[in-house]
Order: C-alpha cells, then structure tokens, then sequence
C-alpha cells in the first residue's frame, strides 16, 4: 500500500512491468542482504567475545554468574557448516519474499491507484 503511488507515477512515465518488479525485487533483497550480513557479523562478533563480555558484566555486578552452572567459562562451538546453511536458507527466503511483492506490482493499475490520491 505505501508504494502504490510510487508504483503508478512510475506506470504512467512509461516503466514496465519488468523494470518494476527489478525495482521492487532488488530493493527488498538489498534490505534482506544488509540485514544478513549484519546480522552474520554481529552474532560472530558476540560469540568469539561472549567470555570477555561475560567477565566484565560479572565485574560490574560484583557476582560470579557462571558458579551456578558450574563452570568458569561459557563454552562454544561454531560450526561454519551450519552458518552456510543459515544464510542459505535465509537467502532462499529473501528471493521468495522480495519476489512475491514484486509480481503483485504488475496487477496494478496506475490509474486507480492515482485516482484516489
């Protein structure tokens, strides 16, 4: 609904459907790349430094919070295997939802859609 009326004006300077629906697919799978990509570093980023992340909120608290736990570390594994078939996955995913909302471009008219404008 938000991009209706950026949809009809670029209908009625002459865009066809094909040039719309790149627009629109691209446009989604960028945000959902960006977001991936981030989303990627930062998991990275927190789990190669949960134990130092760890230590320095016990030392703020003053309280040792793995004791309970029985360890002195948090322990972790990262299986690069698995990350590739995440992003994979979430790759896959990106396409069919960017695609969709794209082809429900061509269903619409431009004049309707500045009709009500």
């Amino acid at each position: 609904k938000s991009k209706e009326r950026e949809v009809g004006i670029l209908k009625t300077i002459g865009a066809n459907n094909n040039q719309l629906v790149m627009i629109f697919f691209f446009q989604g799978l960028m945000v959902s790349m960006i977001g991936l990509v981030f989303g990627l570093l930062i998991g990275l980023l927190i789990t190669f430094n949960l134990n130092n992340f760890i230590t320095f909120i016990e030392s703020v608290l003053q309280r040792n919070l793995l004791e309970a736990y029985f360890i002195n570390y948090f322990p972790y594994h990262v299986d690069y295997a698995q990350i590739l078939l995440i992003c994979s996955l979430s790759f896959i995913f990106s396409v069919i939802s960017s695609l969709l909302p794209a082809l429900r471009v061509i269903k619409l008219n431009p004049i309707e859609i500045l009709r009500h404008e």
